[in-house]
């Protein structure tokens, strides 16, 4: 997909490039699990609470994946992987990849391994690892946060080793979704961004507010380009006259699709933050933004380099996109 991408003037986020053979169609013949799961098939698990906000290390601070080729072994996770949902198989390396609930592991297995934020992991993995825990987790909310059928009450379970849900009762049957959204680099065209802090305090270990771009939720009955004029007046008054997609990233919070823009509003000086979501929101100069972008601003920081926030910023502030979100040089 990168190589897809360098050949375009779209940006590339990411999470968005997951090297992972799900086998959806394979994963319905007879077998097919047990092949996954032989010691030859080299099978790993990832371990997470059912919310996604934790995951379990296994040592170091790389240690995402847990082994599970020797049973006899104390040092292996034990569990019944046939119950697990099966992520897919990794194309970087022989290995297929599970993902299992904390309450699906016992409980002297995690007792003495740590519980972490999977965006304090994110930092330490390469592209590939990051894509394949994100899509893990993301597969494992969607999991926890459907117990019951929509349409009668029954209980769900997972078909397919997680790839749907079905219902016990109706058998209704469920596939992953998918929430869109829309993440907007604003610029005023003469150098400047729409910078914003949120209500919901974001801070860093020294204390320093975080500042980022502008994101919203997709409305229904409204197009992606209609989300990114109308967020962007709701937030801050500004009236965007242009804009250009870039790009797009799965962001497992639980199972979001963050599609990318950079905006042009030229004739906004003066904004106004919506109170209800919003600190303060204002134009901050380029160099203000190198500075945040390099860790090294007095007051402020902004997004991890995870984020769609940070390569945003990054293309435009070392010049690979101009002031008004076109490439350079222009196509």
């Amino acid at each position: 997909m990168r190589s897809v991408l360098a050949k375009s003037s779209l940006l590339s986020f990411p999470l968005a490039d997951v090297a992972v053979n799900r086998y959806e169609k394979e994963r319905r013949e007879d077998g097919f699990i047990q092949r996954r799961v032989c010691a030859g098939a080299n099978p790993c698990v990832v371990v997470c609470k059912e919310d996604g906000s934790k995951v379990l290390l296994n040592g170091g601070p790389t240690s995402w994946l847990h082994a599970v080729t020797e049973p006899s072994s104390e040092s292996f996770l034990k569990i019944a992987l046939t119950d697990a949902v099966y992520v897919g198989e990794d194309t970087t390396q022989p290995r297929n990849v599970f993902v299992v609930g904390s309450q699906e592991v016992e409980s002297d297995y995690a007792e003495h391994r740590d519980w972490v934020a999977p965006m304090s992991v994110f930092p330490a993995l390469s592209a590939a690892e990051q894509s394949l825990l994100s899509l893990a987790l993301s597969l494992k909310q969607w999991a926890a946060l459907t117990p019951f059928c929509a349409r009668c009450g029954s209980s769900m379970h997972s078909t397919d080793y997680g790839l749907t849900r079905a219902c016990t009762g109706c058998k209704n049957r469920i596939y992953p979704p998918v929430v869109p959204a829309m993440i907007v680099a604003v610029l005023d065209g003469k150098g400047s961004v729409i910078m914003s802090q949120r209500l919901r305090p974001h801070k860093d270990a020294r204390g320093k507010p975080m500042r980022t771009v502008l994101s919203g939720f997709v409305a229904q009955g409204e197009s992606m380009e209609e989300t990114v004029v109308r967020e962007v007046l709701e937030e801050t008054g500004a009236r965007v006259t242009s804009l250009r997609y870039v790009g797009s990233q799965p962001w497992p919070t639980p199972y979001e699709l963050m599609t990318c823009y950079y905006a042009v509003a030229e004739d906004s000086p003066n904004l106004v933050a919506e109170r209800e979501e919003l600190v303060q929101v204002r134009w901050m100069a380029k160099r203000e933004v190198a500075l945040m972008l390099a860790g090294k601003h007095p007051e402020f920081v902004t997004s991890a380099p995870t984020t769609a926030t940070f390569p945003l910023l990054e293309a435009w502030v070392t010049g690979r996109v101009d002031d008004d979100g076109q490439p350079t040089p222009r196509l």
